[in-house]
Formats: structure tokens, sequence, C-alpha cells
């Protein structure tokens, strides 16, 4: 008997262990293959138990979590033009920040305490 959420949930692991090969991502690879031959395991069960209905119910469950959380996502996150204004991060050629020791500076938020300037820094960009 053919399982089609079953084949889906196994297609759908097979493209996130081909993505995690892509971006190199070796720790998850294992628990990716794993936990992909338990959902299809599961789903080819519940298809010959209970019925194909219940097995595709519950493979768009992720489905409804992923959707709703690219809305809320998108609802908390102001547009593009919002964003370039209120970018006021100052590029570093090659000197690094000396609260995050990073080139360019990767704060997230402002330094608690006001960096040494260095001979990095332009005169016009001291203040």
């Amino acid at each position: 008997m053919d399982c089609l959420p079953a084949y889906t949930g196994g297609a759908m692991f097979t493209a996130l262990i081909l993505l995690d090969l892509i971006q190199q991502q070796w720790t998850s690879i294992p628990g990716h293959i794993l936990f992909g031959i338990f959902i299809v395991l599961l789903l080819i069960y519940i298809c010959q138990s209970r019925g194909p209905q219940l097995a595709w119910i519950l493979l768009s469950i992720p489905l409804v979590f992923v959707l709703l959380g690219w809305l809320l996502n998108t609802m908390k996150n102001p547009t593009v033009e919002k964003k370039a204004t209120k970018e006021t991060n100052v590029k570093l050629e090659s000197c690094p920040c000396t609260c995050c020791f990073y080139s360019p500076c990767k704060c997230k938020r402002p330094c608690q305490k006001k960096p040494d300037p260095g001979p990095c820094i332009k005169p016009t960009l001291q203040n």
C-alpha cells in the first residue's frame, strides 16, 4: 500500500539533508537522518493503521508553525526603508572594534564603555 505522506516526509528530510551538506553543517546531518527515518516509519504506520488523512494532518502541523512564525516575524520586523534610516554604524577599514574585537564591528548594541578611538578611526568620526 502506498503512503503519499510518508513519501512527502522522506522527500522533505532528503532536501533538509542536502541543504545541510551544501551549507556544511556536519553536526546536524546525523540527527536529521535519524529523525527523518523515524518520521517516515511513523507516517507509514499511521497510514496503514488509521488512514492517510491523519498522516497528512500530522505532516501539515510543522507547516502551520512555520507559516505562523514567518507571519509573526514579518509583522515584528520593520520594513527595509525604516532599517536604512536607523543604521548608524561606522564602517572601520582594518582595525578591530575594542568591544567585540571584530573588524568591521559586529556589536548588536552600542558598547557600554566608550572605546579608545586609536589611530584607525578617522578624525572626523571621533566624537
